[in-house]
This record gives structure tokens, sequence and C-alpha cells, in this order.
């Protein structure tokens, strides 16, 4: 973990650790452009607001996932 313009900054492994995934699927996600990462040579480098942004993006993503199976129940 280091520290860049006042945003900690974490390695694949350190998110995958955070986020209770394994370290391919934090590539996975970055492969997709689902969170944001850039390549520093020996690995992705990912800041904490983009780690942020995207627990707040899956959030919104199952919230909308449960309003349709809910939807499609009433149907």
């Amino acid at each position: 973990m280091q520290e860049e313009s006042g945003d900690t900054v974490y390695t694949t492994e350190e998110v995958a650790e955070r986020l209770k995934v394994a370290p391919k699927t934090v590539r996975e996600w970055i492969g997709k452009g689902e969170l944001e990462a850039w390549n520093a040579g020996q690995g992705y480098r990912i800041l904490k607001r983009d780690i942020d942004t995207f627990i707040q993006y899956r959030k919104q993503q199952r919230k909308k996932r449960r309003r349709t199976s809910v939807s499609e129940l009433n149907n």
C-alpha cells in the first residue's frame, strides 16, 4: 500500500484480499474496464477512490437486478 496524491494505492493482491476475491477476479474486472487501474510494470495499481467507486457501482448493479427480479415475480 502506497500513497499517491493523498490517495492510497493498492496492488491487485491487496484489492483481492480486501474484497475477498481471487487476484484473477480483480484482473478480470480491470480487463473489462469495470475497475480503474494502471499498469505499473510489475502489476496493476489501483487507487482507493477507484475501489470505492467500483464498490458503489457493484451495489447499484445488484439493486437493479433485485428490482428486476421482484418485478418479474409480480408479473
